[in-house]
């Protein structure tokens, strides 16, 4: 079974891998000597066999160790690469999508600073992100509407939240929207993650087709008072 990168220990993987080039050493060291002793007679090539002895396994361990910085060197620089990739899809989609998202810190019972906001909503806005990032919510809704108490407490507590609001724009235009909110945890952080739609077209046609049936509801009451 594969292990995912939480269920790995560093300090205890690299233990263990000491541990065995400790065990290894120690029995290639202690049994090459005793071949040694018992096979050559000979000082002078006892010391040149021990000396080739020696080169030899820290030519080995050069090369062993080589190849083990050069796997993870590698592993690390793939896992680089993807994490760079996977980044850039998300910010790909984030940026593109057509509703405004943004992400604001919970603080306490009420929602923080803009922490990232995508184009659409810098759009929509009139906003720049730097602008935004130094903003609130409250810096954005109408002041006509009055926003609900204890929203990031009840975001927290309930995961999720729905809301008709009113957005201002920077060039003061009133932009009815509903937003969706999602609490999530990032870098231990509790987050608001928000889908916020522009429905000015929905609320005019709703508005038209309000008009339209109160026009028809005076008709059909003269009808029927003559």
């Amino acid at each position: 079974m594969q292990k995912f990168p939480e269920q790995i220990n560093p300090s205890f993987s690299a233990f263990k891998i000491a541990l065995i080039y400790f065990i290894i050493s120690v029995l290639w060291i202690v049994a090459s000597d005793q071949l040694l002793n018992f096979t050559v007679i000979n000082r002078q090539l006892f010391i040149t066999l021990a000396i080739f002895k020696g080169s030899l396994f820290v030519v080995f361990s050069a090369v062993l160790i080589y190849f083990l910085v050069f796997r993870n060197l590698v592993s690390i620089k793939r896992s680089g690469e993807e994490l760079i990739k996977s980044e850039n899809k998300f910010r790909e989609i984030f940026n593109k999508a057509n509703d405004m998202i943004s992400m604001n810190a919970i603080v306490g019972s009420k929602i923080g600073r803009f922490l990232e906001v995508n184009d659409a909503m810098s759009q929509k806005l009139g906003y720049s992100k730097e602008e935004l990032q130094n903003m609130t919510p409250v810096d954005v809704i109408s002041p006509d509407i009055k926003i609900p108490e204890n929203i990031g407490e009840t975001l927290r507590k309930k995961g999720y939240t729905t809301h008709d609001l009113v957005l201002v724009t920077k060039d003061g235009r009133d932009m009815p929207v509903e937003v969706k909110s999602h609490s999530i945890n990032y870098e231990g952080q509790d987050i608001s993650l928000s889908v916020t739609r522009d429905v000015t077209d929905r609320k005019r046609a709703e508005d038209m087709l309000k008009s339209s049936l109160e026009e028809k509801t005076l008709l059909l009451r003269e009808i029927h008072f003559y």
